[in-house]
């Protein structure tokens, strides 16, 4: 049984906004401090990979309510098919960075 698409649009694409921020955000310390670092406050010691990995499910989260729970007319195909043309595009600008 489908759930209902009652989630306001602008809702869905604020909270997808927050999460993208904190994505750079964590990608920035990641380029700074590196992947294995972490907050010497946290008592956890939470990497910054770690941090990583959450928040890009986030995103992925907030796409799926996007997709589910709005009423915009998004496909997983649509999706996919949009992720394999960005593929391709970001393979031929890391090329240089790989082969020199």
């Amino acid at each position: 049984m489908s759930q209902p698409r009652n989630v306001p649009i602008h809702a869905a694409l604020l909270k997808l906004e927050q999460e993208c921020s904190e994505v750079i955000q964590i990608s920035t310390k990641i380029q700074l401090y590196g992947a294995t670092s972490y907050n010497p406050e946290d008592p956890n010691k939470t990497t910054n990979l770690e941090l990583l990995i959450g928040e890009l499910g986030d995103v992925k989260a907030c796409i799926e309510v996007l997709r589910d729970r709005t009423t915009l007319e998004i496909t997983d195909d649509q999706i996919h098919r949009a992720s394999l043309r960005t593929h391709q595009r970001l393979l031929k600008w890391f090329f240089p960075f790989v082969v020199g």
